[in-house]
């Protein structure tokens, strides 16, 4: 393998900061002050080298910076990582803010762009609200 000849691996699909915060939590157990863009790096990382941990805090994170704008990314990036529990909690700040995002640009950009994932969103809202109901 050309890891041998070479001694080292290349990593194509993360960037130099992210590995190494990725390295450094892995020595320290410590993530560090995560703001929004790190948290999504090392949210991806975290999932695709089996680091639990790493990846409940990044979650946190996007948790408590859910907003409007980022709600799309969010969705995508739960659904993307089958991450059940970060999908609920945007379908949440979807469900408390729903004329707001529907209004939004982002969302409306979003219907176009990842229609299956929109409706799964939608169709998530629908069960809520019925259930409610009852």
């Amino acid at each position: 393998m050309k890891e041998n000849v070479k001694n080292m691996v290349d990593i194509l699909d993360l960037d130099v900061d992210t590995v190494y915060r990725m390295l450094i939590f892995m020595y320290t157990d410590k993530a560090g002050n995560l703001d929004w863009e790190t948290s999504k790096k090392l949210y991806f990382a975290a999932d695709k080298y089996g680091l639990i941990t790493l990846k409940c805090i990044c979650s946190k994170v996007l948790k408590q910076n859910l907003s409007v704008t980022n709600l799309r990314e969010v969705l995508a990036l739960a659904n993307m990582h089958a991450d059940d529990d970060l999908k609920k909690e945007a379908i949440e700040f979807f469900c408390d803010h729903e004329t707001e995002v529907m209004f939004s640009t982002e969302w409306k950009s979003f219907m176009t762009e990842d229609v299956h994932l929109a409706a799964e969103t939608m169709h998530h809202i629908f069960l809520k609200k019925a259930g409610n109901r009852q």
